[in-house]
C-alpha cells in the first residue's frame, strides 16, 4: 500500500519497570502501549504505517538455554532396552565452541557411567573440536568424542539424539534447537532408534561423530510482533514451532526483528527501515507487543534460581527500550465515496418542545 505522507509521530517506549508493577504486569516479553489520550487516528482516505526506528535490550538469557541443550540417549544394555536418559547442558554462556564439546562430552559419560555402573574415560587427545577451539580459527567444528569403559560395557543400539517435535506434557520442551548447537541431524519423531549422531561401537570403546558443524547460538534474531491487523505475511513455523515450513504462508504480525549481539539486542533504523506494518484502522487506542524467537516462543530467559519466586522481568534487568514511529499516509478518493456537509439549521430544539432561533427567542414552527 503507497500514498502522499501527511504526518509523522515518534513514540518512545520503555518496559523498565519504575517503583511498583504497571497495572497489567507488562513484562518484557508482552507488553502494552496505551494511548487512551493521544489516539492515534487517520482519515477516511488514509491509512497508518507502523514502524520500528529503534530497539535495544540487554542480553540477559544465557545462548545455551532450555531450548537448545536437550539430547537424549537410548540404548540396550545386555540385550534389554534402557529407559531414555535425557542429557542437558549447564544452561550458561560458553566462550567457545571447544567448550561446548567438553561439556557435552562430560554430560555423555555421566549418562553412560550411570547406566553400566563402570566409569567411562574420555579420550582428550581424538575429541573435536578442541577445547580451547573458537570460532574463526582453522579447524573443523564437526563433533567427535570416544570413550573408553574401564570393564565390559554391554552397551548395545546406542543412539544420541538431537529432539525436535512436540511432546505432550513436557511445555514443548522437546522441540529443542540443540541441532544446530551439536551439529546433528534433527530427529522429528518420538522413538529409539534414530540417531542424531554417528555412533562406532569397537570392544570397550564408544565413538560419537557429529555430522555438522557446530555453533554457540541458535537464536540469531529476536522477533517482534504487534496484536494488528495488517497486510504482512508470514511462514507458519515462525508463529507455531509446531508447524512445518510447507508452503502455507499466512497473515503476521511480525513487525521487526533485531540480530542478537553478544551483550545487547540492538536496532537502530532510517526513513526507508523495511520493518512496518500497514493498518486500516482509523483509530487506534493501544497496541500489544510480543516479543518472541524464531518459533514464536517467548525467550528462554533464566529462570528463579534463589527459590524466592523472583523474575528476571518484573524483578530483574529484563526490559527493553524502543521508538515506534507512526505515520499518516493519503490514498486516492474512492470515486463512489459520497462526502456530504453536515447541514446547518438554524434552529434548535429545547427540552420543553419550544424552537428556538438563532438569538435564542421561541418562535412557533408548523
Amino acid at each position: 500500500m503507497s500514498g502522499v505522507l501527511t504526518e509523522t509521530k515518534n513514540i518512545w517506549l520503555s518496559t523498565q519497570q519504575s517503583g511498583q508493577l504497571s497495572s497489567d504486569s507488562s513484562t518484557f516479553n508482552r507488553f502494552k502501549m496505551c494511548l487512551n489520550h493521544n489516539v492515534l487516528r487517520c482519515g477516511q482516505d488514509q491509512f497508518q504505517r507502523i514502524s520500528l526506528s529503534q530497539f535495544n535490550c540487554h542480553r540477559t538469557w544465557y545462548n545455551v538455554n532450555k531450548f537448545n541443550n536437550l539430547f537424549i540417549l537410548n540404548c540396550k544394555k545386555g540385550g534389554v532396552q534402557q529407559a531414555p536418559v535425557e542429557i542437558k547442558l549447564t544452561e550458561q554462556d560458553y566462550d567457545s565452541i571447544g567448550a561446548v564439546t567438553k561439556e557435552l562430552s562430560e554430560k555423555i559419560k555421566a549418562a553412560l557411567d550411570t547406566i553400566t555402573g563402570t566409569t567411562f574415560v574420555i579420550d582428550t587427545g581424538t575429541r573435536n573440536p578442541d577445547t580451547a577451539f573458537s570460532l574463526g580459527e582453522t579447524g573443523t567444528r564437526v563433533f567427535f568424542s570416544k570413550f573408553t569403559a574401564g570393564a565390559g560395557h554391554t552397551l548395545t543400539n546406542v543412539v544420541i539424539q538431537t529432539p525436535q517435535y512436540y511432546k505432550d506434557g513436557t511445555g514443548g520442551i522437546y522441540f529443542n534447537d540443540s541441532y544446530i548447537l551439536a551439529g546433528g541431524s534433527r530427529v522429528t519423531t518420538e522413538n529409539i532408534t534414530e540417531s542424531s549422531f554417528g555412533v562406532t561401537i569397537a570392544g570397550n570403546d564408544i565413538s560419537f561423530q557429529g555430522r555438522f558443524p557446530m555453533t554457540l547460538n541458535t537464536m540469531p534474531f529476536i522477533y517482534i510482533k504487534c496484536a494488528l491487523a495488517g497486510e504482512n505475511l508470514e511462514s507458519q513455523n515462525l508463529s507455531n514451532f509446531n508447524a512445518g515450513i510447507d508452503t502455507h504462508i499466512i497473515g503476521s504480525q511480525i513487525i521487526a526483528k533485531v540480530p542478537v549481539q553478544n551483550e545487547f539486542c540492538s536496532y537502530v533504523g532510517d526513513d526507508s527501515t523495511p520493518y512496518y506494518i500497514n493498518v486500516t484502522n482509523k483509530s487506534i487506542s493501544e497496541i500489544l507487543f510480543f516479543v518472541c524467537d524464531q518459533h514464536g516462543r517467548t525467550l528462554a530467559v533464566p529462570e528463579d534460581a534463589t527459590g524466592e519466586g523472583k523474575s528476571i522481568e518484573l524483578d530483574g534487568s529484563l526490559h527493553s527500550d524502543l521508538c515506534v514511529r507512526v505515520e499518516v499516509y493519503q490514498i486516492g478518493r474512492n470515486p463512489n465515496y459520497l462526502d456530504l456537509k453536515p447541514q446547518k439549521s438554524t434552529y434548535t430544539r429545547n427540552q420543553n418542545g419550544l424552537y428556538l432561533d438563532v438569538t435564542g427567542k421561541p418562535e412557533s414552527r408548523v
